[in-house]
């Protein structure tokens, strides 16, 4: 699969990235997550209640405290998913994308969102995420496997492939109720959920899909090939079915370095 476009490295801040554009429908963001920077601390400062609350009542030390407190009752495997998450919600909101989710579940305050990681819109299309994480230590991963690994986790929710699974339109819907979404894009989500109660047939190629994965290093940097990561995507790209996707990749130097901005 040919590559149209590389952006050059992007070192402007908040977030040091690579835009790489696979192909008319494909997007690629590949991004290096070093220290929280002065313009990066400054986007969260700015971000941060409105990824993790419903309205603006809330003041920037009161949500960071109860953000620090729902990361300290999880464990560190779901520890880096939630904070994996988030960054991926600051970072799509960054592209002006509208969020129409919250961060942490509306039911179990002390639990991460079920269903669908997050469910944005821009320019009148709608987009659903997932985002898989782990740590460099973790045999054989790559950010390759993460997002092979979070879309498969669409899929089997869109598809409804786990019986057992939650419907992820309702909770959907649900977030979005929450965070004033618009009507349309309420009744849309409202068709999606009445046809998984059906069982009726939806497809992959139907939706607007990112699939993110999230690698965290062992505090100490090291830069990942950003020449394979294409690579490695591109072929990905090739074997599954979507409308558009946006896919990013995220390498971070630590779990440390969110919880030490919570801390300040």
């Amino acid at each position: 699969m040919p590559i149209n476009k590389i952006d050059k490295p992007s070192n402007t801040q908040p977030f040091k990235v690579k835009n790489i554009q696979i192909n008319s429908n494909v997007k690629l963001h590949i991004i290096d997550i070093e220290e929280i920077t002065i313009d990066l601390k400054n986007l969260i400062d700015k971000e941060i209640i409105s990824i993790c609350e419903s309205d603006d009542g809330f003041e920037l030390d009161e949500v960071k405290n109860d953000t620090k407190k729902f990361l300290s009752r999880l464990e560190n495997n779901k520890k880096i998913g939630a904070i994996a998450e988030f960054f991926i919600h600051l970072y799509v909101r960054y592209m002006n994308f509208n969020q129409h989710c919250l961060f942490r579940n509306l039911e179990e305050d002390g639990s991460m969102k079920k269903g669908f990681d997050g469910y944005y819109s821009k320019d009148e299309e709608e987009w659903i995420m997932e985002s898989k994480s782990g740590f460099i230590s973790t045999k054989n991963i790559t950010h390759k496997a993460k997002v092979t690994e979070a879309y498969n986790g669409l899929k089997s929710l869109i598809l409804n492939q786990n019986k057992k699974h939650n419907n992820p339109w309702r909770n959907a819907l649900h977030h979005a109720k929450v965070t004033d979404t618009s009507t349309e894009i309420q009744e849309n989500i409202k068709e999606y959920n009445k046809k998984y109660r059906r069982d009726n047939d939806v497809s992959m190629g139907q939706f607007n899909l990112m699939p993110c994965g999230t690698i965290f290093l062992d505090n100490i940097w090291s830069e990942y090939n950003a020449e394979k990561i294409i690579l490695d995507i591109s072929n990905i790209v090739e074997k599954i079915d979507f409308n558009k996707l946006e896919i990013i990749c995220i390498t971070k130097k630590s779990l440390q370095l969110f919880e030490d901005y919570l801390n300040e």
